[in-house]
């Protein structure tokens, strides 16, 4: 697959059960596996946070240490969307963040990440890191904030070695390389496969993450006033 997903819910495990209400009583210990698992794959991976208020939008340090072990490709962090009341939740609109609120959490997400990477290159170097996940392959990497995205109330920080070239990022795939490399049936990387992103999708664009091509359209509600 062109890319491999795995949402990171929470970042500990009582907030976790809160959270998911998961079937198995090892959900942790599987989330935990998964991440070590992804520092394994070639192709690119990511981790997508959706961030509910009240519930696991604080423990930036928890996020860090978890991201840390399968250090994807990718981390989309997005804010819930409220669907409508329903007995089985009690989430309200209060719960959803607002996009400034994931931009400013992406953005401290970030630089923990970064300073827990180094903290692993630097166990590793002094020999000291008896981690299960080891610091093997940490070396180098590094975050950035690459692309928001207003309306969906999202942000993807993006790997510096893997996806920033030449001092643009190139975090959207390019579906016919990654296609024509699957069919030429040899190994190939992230790297081989990437396209540069376009300058709406970027953060701090001022389209918000708006395509230019895309018209909005406005309908009519029930009073006769646009929404």
């Amino acid at each position: 697959v062109p890319q491999l997903s795995v949402s990171v819910d929470a970042p500990d495990e009582a907030s976790l059960k809160k959270i998911d209400r998961p079937l198995f009583k090892d959900a942790w210990h599987r989330l935990n596996e998964c991440l070590l698992l992804l520092r394994e794959k070639k192709q690119r991976t990511v981790a997508r946070l959706t961030i509910v208020n009240g519930y696991n939008a604080d423990d930036v340090d928890g996020y860090a240490t978890l991201l840390a072990k399968g250090v994807p490709t990718l981390i989309e962090i997005k804010g819930v969307t409220f669907c409508g009341k329903s007995d089985a939740s009690d989430l309200t609109m209060e719960s959803c963040p607002w996009h400034h609120e994931i931009l400013d959490l992406s953005t401290r997400l970030c630089a923990k990440l970064n300073d827990e990477l180094r903290r692993k290159q630097a166990r590793r170097q002094s020999k000291d890191d008896d981690d299960q996940c080891g610091a093997a392959g940490v070396v180098n990497i590094e975050y950035g904030v690459a692309c928001s995205h207003k309306h969906s109330v999202s942000v993807v920080l993006a790997r510096k070695d893997e996806l920033f070239v030449d001092g643009c990022w190139e975090t959207w795939i390019d579906y016919d390389k990654f296609h024509a490399l699957v069919d030429k049936g040899e190994p190939f990387s992230v790297a081989d496969y990437r396209a540069p992103t376009p300058p709406w999708a970027l953060a701090g664009a001022e389209e918000d993450g708006f395509d230019p091509a895309d018209v909005r359209l406005y309908k009519k509600k029930a009073n006769g006033k646009s929404r």
